[in-house]
């Protein structure tokens, strides 16, 4: 059994954890950015410093969602709002014919 193929080579990834534990360093307040949690020993990342982090690598930190997602869950809410009739349109179907085995609906 053999490794997987690494996306990035061991150098390149050392390189850019220690580019990151420097920001860390030089940029990230201790008490804002992250800091202990109660119940927790360890430090936590806290929102101030997620936000940042977004910041430096480029990704969105808002919760907005992009016109092509707000198309996406709209149309799973139309899905669903017409796989709950069709469920419920078979219940009543079937009651029916429980009801009367003599209906011929079979």
């Amino acid at each position: 059994m053999s490794l997987p193929n690494l996306v990035v080579p061991a150098v390149e990834s050392k390189r850019r954890i220690e580019e990151l534990q420097k920001f860390a360093e030089e940029v990230m307040v201790k008490g804002v950015d992250y800091g202990l949690v109660d119940g927790f020993s360890r430090p936590s990342l806290l929102k101030p410093g997620a936000e940042k982090l977004c910041d430096v690598f480029g990704e969105r930190k808002n919760s907005e969602l992009s016109d092509a997602e707000l198309s996406l869950l709209s149309e799973k809410k139309r899905l669903l709002s017409t796989k709950q009739k069709i469920a419920k349109y078979i219940d009543n179907l079937v009651s029916m014919i429980m009801e009367d085995p003599s209906s011929g609906h079979l």
